[in-house]
């Protein structure tokens, strides 16, 4: 190995292709011990009047509509074939659960009734109370002003279960899956030539770090959105709900920078300096918490103990140290393949994928620092065995490393930004709305 030109990951922190000491920070850039994710929506998606935003197909002006209600007797129209999925993770939309005064089932959707004093309830607390109960509908409430994401991370196996309010657990949450929980997967593989060029021409390179891929569901046959601040939800033609998995201004980012980047880009990588791909603002949280996500799940690929030093691993594993290392090479890490299903008219992520690739680099770079690969190498197989064990280890133990906060965190931006791509692509102008959601 040429001292002049050393190997990534002999590069001050050893750290997953992310050079980031601590020490290397200035103090202009933040600090995100200090900072909390959760922020409570701008109040501009629903006002005192009990009105709401809404944004038509084609349009780049927001509009105020009264509240959607669930009137009495008032079928609503079942969602298009094309807008439900098929796939290993889609179970058939549910009938309403009996009450006093059921409504109607037809095709699956259950007409709404009023309540007894004639009047009638809004939409989207109807469809979530439909969907999980009352219980659903005061945790979204509890929930929305500290939310950073998808619950979860409380499992971790170092966290304590009085000492960190942590959930008690064996560190496999894999054994049991009740009806309707989503199903995550890890995959580990060695890149192939003909992905490295198509990563390469979409990113400008390997991200050596997190990226966050994959549209949801067709929504082509959708006319209008709108949001409820109130549990952080978007409405889809007064008809079926999506409930955010970030917090309102963490979301808002999200559709500003999907929205404003051609290809869609939601990535970092660890050139040096590193790489944010897309629109996303580089100082930004989700920013710093793809990166968080890379030193800790980069950190276990090369064994690096700066941020894993006494980390329980999942079955007692040891991560194998490479000895020599004769050639760069970088771990990409992609969050993917999210699936979505409607259930009593509520959207809901049924499961998403941790691709981790392993590839070897070129000696040289992109103009922009972007880290190119060695398609000679890519094709001769080499790659250290000791990597391929650790990235092998993390993709077959992934309920337990999504217990971690960062990792389940990373589930809860994909399935987001999965969501936002199927909104723009069905013709939805993603900055307008975001205008609805938060600064």
């Amino acid at each position: 190995m040429n001292r002049n030109h050393p190997s990534l990951l002999l590069a001050t922190t050893l750290l997953s292709l992310i050079v980031l000491a601590p020490t290397a920070r200035t103090q202009s850039e933040p600090d995100i011990s200090a900072k909390t994710q959760g922020a409570a929506a701008s109040g501009s998606a629903k006002s005192v009047d009990g009105g709401y935003s809404v944004l038509k197909k084609g349009s780049k002006r927001l509009e105020r509509q009264p509240e959607p209600q669930a009137n009495a007797g008032q079928q609503l129209p079942q969602l298009p074939a094309s807008a439900i999925p098929t796939g290993r993770a889609t179970p058939a939309r549910e009938p309403a659960p009996s009450t006093g005064n059921p409504g109607t089932v037809e095709s699956g959707v259950a007409s709404r009734q009023t309540g007894g004093n004639g009047q009638s309830q809004d939409l989207v607390q109807d469809v979530l109370a439909r969907s999980g109960g009352q219980a659903r509908v005061n945790s979204l409430l509890q929930q929305l002003g500290t939310m950073t994401g998808e619950p979860g991370g409380r499992g971790a196996p170092t966290a304590h279960v009085v000492y960190d309010n942590a959930l008690p657990g064996n560190g496999d949450d894999s054994q049991s899956h009740p009806a309707g929980t989503p199903v995550f997967e890890g995959t580990f593989r060695p890149m192939p030539v003909d992905a490295a060029h198509s990563t390469s021409a979409l990113y400008g390179g390997i991200p050596g770090g997190v990226v966050l891929e994959g549209s949801g569901p067709d929504l082509s046959a959708v006319q209008q959105i709108g949001y409820d601040s109130r549990y952080n939800a978007v409405i889809l033609d007064n008809r079926s709900v999506y409930v955010l998995k970030v917090s309102p201004e963490l979301a808002a980012l999200l559709f500003r920078a999907i929205g404003g980047d051609d290809k869609e880009r939601v990535g970092v990588s660890a050139a040096q300096p590193p790489i944010v791909y897309g629109a996303v603002p580089d100082d930004s949280m989700i920013a710093w918490d793809l990166l968080l996500a890379d030193e800790f799940l980069g950190g276990i690929v090369f064994a690096n103990s700066e941020y894993t030093n006494g980390y329980r691993f999942a079955s007692d594993f040891v991560p194998r140290k490479q000895t020599s290392l004769t050639y760069n090479v970088a771990v990409f890490f992609k969050f993917t393949n999210f699936q979505f299903a409607v259930r009593n008219d509520e959207w809901h992520g049924t499961g998403g994928t941790l691709d981790i690739q392993l590839v070897p680099l070129s000696d040289k770079r992109a103009s922009d620092g972007n880290f190119l690969p060695d398609d000679d190498a890519i094709r001769a197989g080499k790659m250290y065995a000791a990597f391929t064990t650790n990235a092998t280890h993390i993709a077959q133990n992934l309920s337990y490393y999504r217990r971690e906060l960062i990792v389940s965190q990373m589930f809860a931006y994909g399935e987001t930004a999965a969501f936002i791509r199927a909104l723009k692509r069905a013709g939805f102008d993603l900055a307008t709305f975001a205008s609805a959601i938060g600064p």
